[in-house]
């Protein structure tokens, strides 16, 4: 899907609709991640700062 497409979202979810959301942008998460964790990771998909299930690089 199109990250264009994907629907709102935010901490006050459920961690199930967090996760399907985040399923559509190729996300997935660690178990024992917070909502909020979550909503920081498909923020930085969004932004185009990270790539799904990339570590974080800072161009080294």
């Amino acid at each position: 899907m199109p990250l264009n497409n994907i629907p709102k979202y935010n901490a006050e979810m459920k961690m199930d609709e967090l996760r399907a959301i985040a399923k559509q942008m190729g996300l997935s998460f660690k178990p024992g991640m917070t909502k909020v964790e979550m909503v920081q990771e498909m923020d930085n998909c969004l932004s185009g700062s990270m790539e799904p299930g990339a570590e974080e690089n800072n161009g080294l």
